[in-house]
């Protein structure tokens, strides 16, 4: 067929024939392998260019013999690899399946016991410490001081602190306030046992019982240790791309990770259940209606002016809204 041959330094185009077969492109009775070349297509021109092994660049008309060339010996690279190894796509296909089943059975049944027995298993000396150096980076990068007056702080502080029942498991809580415009509307559980209360989500409530509830809420987190428990779990994730991809930065993120799962809100949903389920009960321990945990969830979500289904910062990972209005509900017209 009818081709042209591109000549570098004047770019003109002189007549030559080409002739396809299989995978070779003959020109000049010199043949050139399909793996050998490379191709771009000039939309404007209707037109392949061919730039072969040797430095020589080919304009082709986009014929069908043209197309098939390419096509076919694209898909004959996609597969040649398989069939070097003899191995039929029957064989693959269930095989990655099962890898993917046994990667997700892992991370979802086997590491979240793991991590449980060994966050269960940190001090709570290493846990505070490792909970001040996440606030500094928090307030390094993301926070900025209260704009409510101490009077307000201290007030519900200790309103509170009061309220918490001594428990073995439970650490000493404390609760601090701070502002943030990138976040908005969030309250954040951190490992030594700190509640972070920020200024929008205060304003949002219609009373004091409404901030509680969403206090309870982050010390279920705390009280089952789901930042660290979340954490060991990521950082087995990223240990296992190191070894996979054999870069090692990605193991130096693992240090860096907590602040990053605290912002995102980055709870399984099981964690997120366990931490209603604290706050559900602390809330009738202290007669305190439930839905008062409800009544904030729909004022945070609408805060940032998302529909009740959708996921943003405190509502990240979370179970959706109505499924957790009608467990509240449900369960506290069966206890009535």
């Amino acid at each position: 067929m009818q081709a042209f041959k591109i000549i570098p330094k004047t770019q003109e185009k002189v007549p030559v024939s080409v002739a396809f077969f299989k995978n070779e492109l003959f020109l000049e009775n010199t043949s050139y392998s399909f793996k050998s070349m490379s191709f771009t297509y000039q939309k404007h021109t209707n037109e392949y260019l061919f730039y072969l092994h040797d430095g020589t660049v080919l304009a082709c008309s986009n014929t069908p013999e043209v197309h098939d060339f390419i096509t076919k010996n694209q898909e004959k690279e996609r597969f040649e690899p398989l069939q070097i190894l003899g191995v039929k796509i029957g064989i693959i296909l269930p095989a990655i399946a099962l890898i993917a089943a046994l990667i997700y059975g892992s991370y979802n049944f086997f590491l979240p016991t793991i991590s449980k027995e060994i966050a269960m298993g940190i001090s709570q000396e290493h846990a505070y410490a490792l909970g001040e150096d996440t606030l500094e980076a928090l307030d390094a990068n993301y926070l900025t001081p209260s704009a409510l007056p101490q009077a307000r702080q201290d007030a519900l502080r200790t309103r509170f602190l009061q309220k918490l029942v001594p428990n073995d498991k439970l650490p000493e809580i404390q609760i601090v306030f701070r502002s943030s415009k990138k976040l908005g509307a969030n309250a954040l559980a951190l490992p030594n046992a700190t509640v972070v209360l920020l200024d929008d989500l205060v304003a949002l409530a219609h009373d004091d019982d409404e901030i509680f509830a969403i206090v309870a809420h982050e010390i279920g987190h705390i009280y089952h240790r789901h930042a660290l428990r979340q954490l060991i779990q990521d950082s087995v994730l990223y240990v296992g791309l190191v070894f996979i991809t054999g870069d090692v930065t990605s193991f130096a993120t693992v240090a860096g990770l907590l602040p990053v799962v605290l912002l995102q809100q980055h709870y399984s949903k099981d964690f997120e259940r366990e931490a209603d389920t604290y706050a559900y009960n602390m809330l009738v321990e202290q007669n305190i209606d439930p839905k008062n945990f409800i009544s904030m969830l729909e004022k945070i979500a609408k805060s940032h002016k998302l529909e009740e289904t959708q996921e943003y910062y405190y509502l990240s990972s979370h179970p959706d809204i109505q499924e957790r209005k009608k467990i509240f509900i449900h369960r506290s017209q069966i206890e009535q």
